[in-house]
This record gives C-alpha cells, sequence and structure tokens, in this order.
C-alpha cells in the first residue's frame, strides 16, 4: 500500500464514527499508524486496515474520555461498561465539549433553553445530559414514564419549530 492508499483507508474508516469536529484527528491516528507498521516492514493491507481501525477506535472511544483508561482490551472494555455518568440535573452552565460536542449544538441549545419551562429543561438535562432512557429518567424526576415521554415530545415539537430542523 502506497500513502495514499494508506489515506484513503483511513479517511473510510474515520466516516463511519460520524464525528466531523474530530475526523482530521481520526484519521491522522490510523495513518500514524500504518506508516509506522510499514517502516517496521509490516506490508500486508489487511493487518494495515485492522490495527487502523483499532487504534482509531481506541482513539474516539477510550482516549478521548475524561478517565484515563489502560490501553488494550481491558481499557475498551472498561470504557464500554462506564457510559453511566451522574450529572447534576440543576446545572446552570452546560459546557459544549463535555455534553453536546460542538458550539453550534451549544448555541441551538442555549436558544431552546430559552424557550422550555423549568420543567422541560430539567427533563431534557437528566435525558441527554445524563443519556438515560425514559425508564430511568422518570426514577430520577419521580414522574411516570408516560409524563416524560410526553414532556419529551413537547421538548421535540420545540425544538423543531425554534431551531427549524427536519424532523
Amino acid at each position: 500500500m502506497n500513502n495514499q492508499d494508506i489515506l484513503d483507508m483511513c479517511k473510510r474508516l474515520a466516516s463511519k464514527y460520524y464525528n466531523h469536529q474530530d475526523y482530521d484527528d481520526i484519521v491522522s491516528e490510523g495513518v500514524v499508524l500504518c506508516l509506522n507498521m510499514r517502516a517496521e516492514g509490516i506490508k500486508e493491507p489487511s493487518k494495515l486496515y485492522y490495527s487502523a481501525r483499532t487504534a482509531m477506535y481506541e482513539f474516539v472511544n477510550v482516549g478521548m474520555s475524561k478517565l484515563s483508561y489502560p490501553k488494550g482490551r481491558g481499557g475498551r472494555v472498561a470504557s464500554d461498561d462506564d457510559v453511566f455518568e451522574y450529572v447534576d440535573a440543576q446545572e446552570e452552565q452546560i459546557p459544549a465539549e463535555d455534553i453536546f460536542g460542538s458550539y453550534e449544538l451549544k448555541d441551538s441549545i442555549e436558544v431552546l433553553k430559552k424557550e422550555l419551562s423549568a420543567k422541560e429543561w430539567r427533563l431534557f438535562i437528566v435525558l441527554y445530559n445524563n443519556n438515560n432512557n425514559l425508564t430511568e429518567a422518570s426514577k430520577v424526576l419521580n414522574v411516570s414514564r408516560q409524563a416524560v415521554e410526553q414532556i419529551r415530545n413537547n421538548i421535540r415539537y420545540k425544538l423543531v419549530t425554534i431551531c427549524d430542523l427536519a424532523t
């Protein structure tokens, strides 16, 4: 594989993560690893492909985490198991890089926040900040699952009307 083949392969692999903000970093992780492997004498395309895929996975799912995990399979398993993170529902400021990933999205959420009631905003934070499902959110807020679903639908309606998004 030449340099252009490695770059094309890494771009194709990185596009599967739907992380446009860190796309270049993800691609560079794979390219650097493949070039190092090629310098060591490993030239089989399958080994380069699987190694680049693993490096990109570790970068996205383990390396970008606020917690530190060991490298290798043990770290990947630990990061997959550690998906529930407690965040205070009363928190007023939203750090863009922590929760939503981009400043454009943070601005849209701030506009939405002005239109939501306190109850809707609290549900929004509990659902999306902690990555909860409806059942977990209903337990946190001490309301029925149906009430949570109804409030969530109201939030979705406001989001579509305020931000002019297509459903």
